[in-house]
C-alpha cells in the first residue's frame, strides 16, 4: 500500500511539473480579464476560443488539483486512475497531437498468415469505413 501511495505521488509530482498549474491559473485570469471588456463580443469566433480555452484550462486545473486531493485522502483507487488518464494528455499534448493523423496499413502482396491477422486486428480502429476490402469469412 505505501509503495503504490509512494508510486503515485511520484507520478503525481511529475504531473505537477509538467502541468505548470500556476502558469495556467494566471491565462485563465489574464483570459477572463479579456471577456469583461465591452467589444469582447464584436468577434465572436475570437470571443467563443477564448472561452473554450478558459474552460479547458480550468478543467486541468481542476484534474490536477483533484489528483492531489485524492492522493492526500489516501482515495488511491480514484487517484490512480485519474493520474493514468492526465498522463496520457500529457504524453498527447505536443503541438501536432490534437490534429487528425493518416494512417495506412500495407500487408504486402500475400495477404495471409501473420500480415492478415495484423491488418484485422488493426481495421477496428479506423474511424473511417473502408470499402472493397474482404472480410476473413470471404476467406
Amino acid at each position: 500500500m505505501d509503495n503504490e501511495k509512494e508510486d503515485l505521488q511520484r507520478k503525481l509530482n511529475n504531473i505537477l511539473s509538467k502541468s505548470n498549474v500556476p502558469a495556467k491559473k494566471t491565462e485563465v485570469s489574464d483570459l477572463e480579464k479579456l471577456t469583461y471588456d465591452a467589444h469582447f463580443w464584436e468577434d465572436p469566433k475570437g470571443a467563443a476560443e477564448t472561452l473554450k480555452r478558459i474552460s479547458v484550462l480550468k478543467k486541468e486545473i481542476d484534474d490536477v488539483e483533484m489528483m492531489q486531493l485524492l492522493v492526500e485522502e489516501n482515495d488511491l483507487t480514484n487517484a490512480s486512475k485519474l493520474i493514468s488518464q492526465y498522463e496520457i494528455l500529457l504524453f498527447l499534448s505536443g503541438p501536432y497531437d490534437r490534429g487528425d493523423a493518416v494512417f495506412s496499413i500495407h500487408a504486402g502482396p500475400d495477404l495471409s498468415g501473420p500480415a492478415l491477422f495484423w491488418f484485422y486486428s488493426l481495421l477496428p480502429l479506423s474511424s473511417d469505413t473502408i470499402k472493397g476490402i474482404p472480410s476473413p469469412e470471404d476467406s
